[in-house]
């Protein structure tokens, strides 16, 4: 009943913008692709080159911005890498975008592109970024990019077998896992949240756009766009991609363009509807001994999709070494991308 109630919600309003908005829906049968973002947050060139982009930041950063769990590598990217490899076999190519880096597990393979920022940003000089929702503005520039891809964080992860229909419907419409998480309104403040801040301004837009409504936020799990929706929408607003896309850092006046913009005006033009695969999201803290009865949750009920999201106010190798266990217990076999090592240390991508 209540995805009855909140479809009505959205549908009772009337844009004040043009019609076809995101242009004609063709459905289609193309491939799926599937794009990550990622960065080495252990690399000492990174990490300088970030340093010194934060000191000459002239604008206040909200808080989290640069909190490190944003960055901290607890090798999720493989194991993202090894669920698609088991439980995905309708994807076409995968894409890596990165700063300039390559995981030092991953050996060449024809299913695996990676992307430098420089290939996608328009403006160079909005380079070097740190800001995951300036890199999200950017993912349809992709080259050779499909109409359909799957934009994972490498938190996201496959549990159970997906089909392309979890994702995009007959129609070719994108398929929508929504929270209970109702999203703030009003003004931004100094304390809140880089995340809060950005869904202020995300509804403030759509309320201009459309009848001002309560929003649900968009779950942790793997998000179906059309890259002809992304590029539409670059062209009829193209302030807002280009002032998030100049945002280094994340930043009070950000918008969440992939995880709640394009899914909502698409709601509007009528190209999405509810997905219903089940999600689960695992809050990584330091506690050993609740994380571990979350992993047994998520091993025991199999989900579709999870996220590993981690909240530890600390580095700790006990941490790093729950989350191997169950990573490599879950999914033991490599993927056919993967060079073996001896040492289990890689990346992390922008959270």
């Amino acid at each position: 009943m209540h995805r009855i109630i909140f479809l009505l919600m959205l549908f009772v309003s009337s844009p004040l913008s043009a019609t076809n908005l995101l242009g004609q829906l063709t459905p289609d049968s193309q491939p799926i692709d599937i794009v990550y973002t990622w960065v080495d947050g252990n690399d000492p060139k990174w990490c300088e080159i970030r340093r010194e982009t934060v000191l000459k930041q002239q604008d206040a950063l909200p808080e989290g911005a640069i909190s490190q769990n944003r960055f901290r590598d607890r090798n999720e990217l493989k194991y993202s890498l090894r669920s698609i490899d088991r439980f995905a076999s309708f994807v076409n190519h995968i894409y890596i975008v990165t700063f300039g880096q390559k995981p030092s597990w991953l050996k060449p393979h024809p299913k695996i592109t990676i992307v430098d920022h420089t290939e996608i940003f328009s403006n160079k000089a909005d380079l070097p970024t740190f800001n995951s929702q300036a890199i999200e503005a950017n993912l349809h520039h992709i080259p050779n990019l499909s109409e359909r891809f799957i934009y994972f964080n490498d938190d996201f992860l496959l549990g159970n077998n997906v089909s392309s229909r979890d994702f995009f419907d007959d129609e070719g419409k994108l398929k929508v896992l929504f929270s209970s998480w109702t999203t703030p309104k009003g003004s931004v403040l100094p304390t809140e949240s880089a995340f809060r801040c950005a869904w202020k301004c995300t509804n403030r837009f759509l309320d201009t756009l459309y009848t001002a409504i309560k929003r649900k936020a968009i779950k942790h799990s793997p998000y179906a766009l059309r890259k002809s929706h992304m590029v539409s929408l670059e062209k009829v607003y193209a302030p807002l991609f280009k002032k998030v896309s100049s945002h280094q850092f994340r930043n009070a006046r950000d918008h969440v363009l992939t995880n709640g913009l394009v899914q909502y005006i698409a709601f509007h033009e009528e190209q999405a509807t509810i997905a219903d695969i089940r999600n689960m999201t695992v809050h990584f803290g330091d506690d050993l001994a609740k994380n571990q009865k979350r992993l047994d949750k998520v091993r025991l009920e199999q989900p579709h999709t999870f996220c590993i999201q981690d909240v530890a106010e600390t580095t700790n190798a006990m941490l790093d070494l729950q989350l191997y266990v169950f990573f490599e217990q879950y999914y033991p076999d490599l993927a056919p991308w993967e060079e073996l090592e001896i040492s289990q240390a890689s990346g992390n991508q922008h959270r």
